[in-house]
């Protein structure tokens, strides 16, 4: 997926005014739950772009949308709030974070706990697994770099 994703976002890059390479590449982008991406592209679609698949994607869009909502996701927030060194609900929580489609807030929060503690084996771990996720984002290359910056 991560390698279509590349390819699409190249060919639509190349070719802006490619309605179907642009409707794919926000498939895309929905299905790998980069959401900021998918909502931009699907801002600045035409007025002929909207009388195609449009709604579809906008409806699919506000439905992921809603979802990285959810009352866990929130509880976890409030539990990592009240116990900012307790590495167990930071770990549950840049997952949830991860499955509702935020790595990059994931990442951020396991950074700021991975500079505090390198040695932490276990965020080490999970900043990779993440990064692993991100094949074709852009940000992936970024914490990599973060990643062994700190490590070396």
């Amino acid at each position: 997926l991560g390698t279509a994703l590349q390819k699409i976002a190249k060919d639509y890059n190349d070719n802006p005014k490619n309605s179907q390479a642009k409707f794919i590449y926000i498939r895309l982008c929905l299905k790998q739950k980069n959401l900021d991406k998918a909502k931009e592209l699907i801002d600045s679609a035409t007025r002929e772009e909207k009388e195609k698949d449009y709604q579809d994607l906008l409806s699919a869009l506000n439905l992921a949308l809603k979802a990285q909502e959810s009352p866990e996701l929130a509880l976890l927030q409030e539990k990592y709030k009240e116990h900012p060194d307790d590495m167990e609900i930071l770990k549950q929580l840049a997952a949830a974070l991860k499955e509702a489609g935020k790595r990059q807030q994931a990442l951020d929060l396991l950074f700021e706990a991975f500079k505090k503690d390198t040695g932490n084996a276990q965020v080490k771990q999970l900043i990779i697994d993440i990064l692993n996720t991100m094949q074709g984002d852009p940000l992936q290359s970024k914490y990599r770099r973060n990643l062994y910056t700190l490590m070396y």
